[in-house]
């Protein structure tokens, strides 16, 4: 994209960019928790998430006027590349489960909100599951990093 763009046409400070870009990942993650805690704490915690809803659709607002400066992909290349998808069949099936893994721990949430052991016992299975898929199906260096 863009932003991949940008940083090869000035490398001298394309590393200096993506720091400042997690260095202010990392300082909302701080912020919010220091909000989130109190207020879960004191109230509903579903205020959390009706509070986020617009900070999180806010970026719906610059990709519409077109300020992310991305190119449209032509209709000849839209859809789904299929001669990808068949040269790594492993990759594509590790990234459908983790989306269904991801899927189940939002419907377990749901429906067992208050049942905490049987959330943790979801996890520690998809943990489990996962990791062991990771190893038999990704490159090595992809499921090394995926288990950390």
């Amino acid at each position: 994209g863009k932003y991949a763009e940008l940083m090869q046409t000035k490398p001298h400070t394309g590393s200096a960019m993506v720091s400042y870009v997690w260095g202010c990942f990392q300082i909302g993650a701080l912020i919010a928790s220091i909000f989130v805690g109190p207020i879960a704490d004191a109230y509903d915690p579903q205020i959390i998430f009706w509070v986020c809803i617009p900070l999180a659709a806010s970026i719906m607002i610059p990709t519409s006027l077109g300020y992310l400066s991305d190119e449209r992909v032509p209709m000849d290349k839209r859809g789904v590349d299929w001669v990808l998808l068949n040269e790594h069949p492993y990759l594509v099936g590790f990234c459908l489960m983790m989306a269904l893994v991801a899927l189940g721990n939002a419907i377990i949430d749901l429906l067992f909100f208050e049942a905490h052991f049987w959330q943790m016992v979801y996890c520690v299975t998809a943990c489990v599951v996962m990791s062991i898929l990771a190893f038999r199906w990704l490159p090595p260096h992809l499921a090394r990093c995926n288990f950390y």
